[in-house]
């Protein structure tokens, strides 16, 4: 699903660089930062960046989109890589069980709020 959403919000512009400006509530709103870092023939990489200006309360995705299967992959949150699907607990890092997982559906929240409440390209 994190897939499809992506490439919703990907159809408001078409470039490999791109930023928005997301409303929050009370009048509001924040940037968000679209990269594209590599195109191959079947996978896509992608960084998307939350930024608040408040370097505590931005968030940074590197995405992995599988093109031919319609797939993505969250490869790193906040520059943590190689997360299992399925962490030990406790383990170095305290990563959660699901970590993956609740990155995934963080994006998909994420993803979700910039479609219903709109986005507007920055020039």
């Amino acid at each position: 699903m994190n897939y499809q959403k992506l490439q919703k919000v990907l159809l408001c512009h078409q470039g490999d660089e791109t930023e928005f400006a997301l409303l929050l509530s009370h009048h509001q709103s924040t940037r968000l930062s679209i990269t594209v870092k590599e195109r191959c023939p079947y996978t896509t990489m992608i960084d998307l960046s939350l930024l608040q200006g408040v370097k505590w309360l931005d968030c940074h995705f590197e995405l992995r989109l599988y093109d031919d299967v319609k797939s993505l992959d969250v490869v790193a949150f906040q520059g943590h890589k190689h997360i299992w699907p399925v962490q030990t607990y406790p383990n170095t890092q305290m990563y959660q069980p699901d970590e993956k997982h609740q990155h995934q559906q963080f994006l998909s929240h994420l993803l979700l709020y910039c479609l219903e409440n709109g986005l507007h390209p920055l020039s």
